[in-house]
C-alpha cells in the first residue's frame, strides 16, 4: 500500500472517521512511544453504545484495534506498510510481534466507536469473510475451527456465524486462495495462538484446582 512519504515524523496513525476520542488521546499515544523505546505500536480500546450505556467492544485481549492504531516511525517501515488486503489489522500487528516490537494497549484511552465492526457489511458476510482470512494467515484446520467456535459464541446471530465464518475457512482451503503472509510469518502466528490456547487451558484447571481446595 502507497502512504505519505514524510521524513519528519515520530509516529503515524492510521484513524477511521466513525470514532470519538479523548481529548487528549494523541498526547498520550506520544507520551508511550517516549516512555518506552520498544513498543512499536500503540492505541486505546473501542467502546460501543448498547442501550444508553458505553459497553467494550469484543476482541482478543492481546488485539488492538484497527480502527485508531498508532505506529512507531520505524515499526511502520519495518514492517513495510499496511497490506491492501482484509485482515490487514492482524497482519501488522504479528509482523511488528515477529520483528521484536511491543504492542501496547492503552486501557485508559476510552474511544467509542459509532459503527461497530460488522456493522457495515452483516455479521453473516463478515463472518464468512473472516473465514477465509484465517485460512490465508495460515490458521489450520484446528485453530481455524476454534476460532469458529469463538465467533459463534460472540456474534449474533449466535452459532450461526460460527458455522458461516468455518464454511469461509473450508471453502478458502478447498480453492487453496493464496496465503497473505510468509512462510515465517504463517509458523509465528501459529505458535503464537495455539501458546495462547495452552495459556487458557492451563488457567482453566488451576481455577478448577482452587474451587475443589476450597
Amino acid at each position: 500500500m502507497k502512504y505519505v512519504k514524510l521524513k519528519d515524523y515520530d509516529f503515524i496513525v492510521k484513524l477511521d472517521a466513525d470514532l470519538t476520542l479523548p481529548c487528549d488521546y494523541f498526547e498520550v499515544v506520544a507520551k508511550c512511544f517516549k516512555k518506552n523505546p520498544n513498543v512499536g505500536m500503540c492505541g486505546g480500546r473501542t467502546f460501543v453504545e448498547k442501550n444508553g450505556n458505553l459497553v467494550l467492544e469484543r476482541s482478543a485481549k492481546y488485539y488492538l484495534g484497527g480502527c485508531f492504531k498508532a505506529y512507531r516511525k520505524q515499526c511502520f517501515l519495518e514492517i513495510g506498510g499496511l497490506k491492501p488486503v482484509l485482515g490487514w489489522d492482524g497482519i501488522d500487528q504479528m509482523s511488528a510481534m515477529y520483528l521484536g516490537w511491543e504492542v501496547k494497549i492503552l486501557k485508559n484511552l476510552q474511544v467509542i466507536h459509532h459503527r461497530p465492526t460488522g456493522y457495515e457489511t452483516g455479521q453473516l458476510k463478515a463472518s464468512y469473510k473472516l473465514g477465509g482470512l484465517s485460512y490465508r494467515m495460515g490458521y489450520d484446520l484446528l485453530l481455524g475451527l476454534l476460532r469458529a467456535i469463538s465467533i459463534g459464541r460472540s456474534k449474533k446471530p449466535y452459532f450461526l456465524t460460527g458455522l458461516i465464518n468455518y464454511v469461509g475457512y473450508i471453502f478458502s482451503m478447498i480453492k487453496r486462495d493464496k496465503k497473505i503472509v510468509s512462510p515465517d510469518l504463517e509458523i509465528f502466528i501459529k505458535n503464537f495462538q495455539y501458546k495462547r490456547i495452552k495459556k487458557s487451558i492451563a488457567h482453566y484447571f488451576l481455577s478448577i484446582n482452587s474451587l475443589l481446595e476450597l
